[in-house]
């Protein structure tokens, strides 16, 4: 953290030079520089000597339920490192599905002096836009989601669906022209963005291998009902 602020106050001191009206000599500017980085770096030091990671409290609020083999229970698999590389404090809890419980929950964490509150997906976008107004001293970070304007302390992660499910078509075309076929399928949970990015990588990943290819797509409804899920891909399959 203390090379990064370094790092990073040199690139806004540099930026700032730059848009200075006059350009300085290059030893006016290489020493500046080189002060700058001591001091920002002195001042690193004191301040890592008086953070206590030990104090330093982690919540995740996980809008669903544990047991979905995906993002709810990568992040959760999470904590413990969190705890053993950083030394921080994280506590968690699981919502599930009741959208009407994600509101209470965010007040209550916020409530209880989390310095970080972390979430996953836009299940619980309302909310977290509401209780991240509510409290704007109040950090968030939201994994998977795709919010087009959140409030100031809210800070959105994005994941690259396409590329993931890229190399998946790419095998089920492989698979396919093991077989002698032309043809693949899809089932997706819901149909919203995020799993139609899969969709459009899973598709271009099956064209890098065969471009006539073609993929038969269906959608669940669902992201729980796995009986369902089983039926759509029966249905393909056959």
């Amino acid at each position: 953290m203390k090379k990064f602020g370094v790092a990073l106050t040199a690139l806004f001191m540099s930026a700032a030079m730059l848009a200075g009206c006059g350009a300085p000599e290059p030893e006016e500017t290489e020493a500046a520089a080189t002060e700058a980085a001591a001091a920002e770096e002195e001042a690193g030091e004191e301040s890592a000597e008086a953070a206590d990671p030990a104090e330093f409290k982690v919540g995740l609020m996980i809008p669903g339920n544990l047991g979905d083999k995906s993002f709810f229970d990568a992040a959760f698999n999470s904590i413990e490192p969190i705890k053993e590389q950083l030394g921080v404090e994280v506590e968690y809890i699981e919502c599930g599905t009741d959208t009407s419980k994600y509101y209470p929950a965010l007040v209550d964490m916020c409530e209880q002096g989390y310095d970080l509150i972390l979430t996953i997906s836009s299940n619980n976008d309302d909310a977290l836009v509401q209780v991240a107004e509510e409290y704007p001293d109040q950090k968030f970070i939201n994994l998977d989601d795709e919010l087009a304007d959140p409030p100031a302390n809210v800070y959105i992660m994005g994941t690259k669906n396409n590329e993931m499910s890229y190399l998946a078509g790419a095998a089920g075309a492989l698979k396919a022209a093991e077989l002698g076929e032309d043809k693949i399928g899809f089932v997706g949970g819901m149909d919203n963005p995020s799993i139609n990015e899969f969709l459009v990588g899973y598709i271009e990943g099956a064209q890098a291998i065969n471009p006539d290819i073609k993929v038969a797509t269906s959608y669940v409804g669902s992201f729980t009902d796995t009986a369902k899920g089983k039926e759509n891909a029966l249905l393909l399959y056959n």
